[in-house]
């Protein structure tokens, strides 16, 4: 289960990455792919998934459902910048010599979604 330091650390991350990618002009072809991912938002999520507070409150109760439905023993909680330790030992494996990669920041989203692109 892949978590943040609070609910309100996933949320600026949300908002800055994910929710912000879904207010960008898309090409006609990806407007069936748009309204899946709105569909998705708002039934599995909460329908108020752009308000900080409700979003919060399904970000838990997601995590909580997972706590509940995985046996302890089977779960790994990780979080960004945890590395190969948690997932290595819940696996029974050596952690790796190379380095874990951290990728998909809130800066590299943003510039592969061209979100901190300058304007026309």
């Amino acid at each position: 289960l892949s978590v943040r330091e609070s609910p309100e650390a996933w949320w600026r991350s949300a908002e800055a990455t994910i929710f912000a990618a879904m207010d960008q002009e898309r090409p006609p072809e990806l407007a069936a792919w748009y309204e899946m991912i709105v569909a998705l938002f708002s039934t599995r999520f909460t329908e108020r998934w752009r308000e900080p507070g409700p979003a919060m409150a399904a970000y838990e109760r997601l995590n909580d459902e997972v706590r509940s439905a995985v046996p302890a023993d089977r779960l790994v909680e990780w979080r960004p910048g945890d590395g190969w330790a948690p997932i290595c030992d819940a696996l029974g494996v050596a952690v790796p010599s190379e380095p874990f990669p951290h990728v998909n920041s809130t800066d590299e989203f943003r510039a592969m979604t061209g979100l901190d692109a300058p304007s026309a």
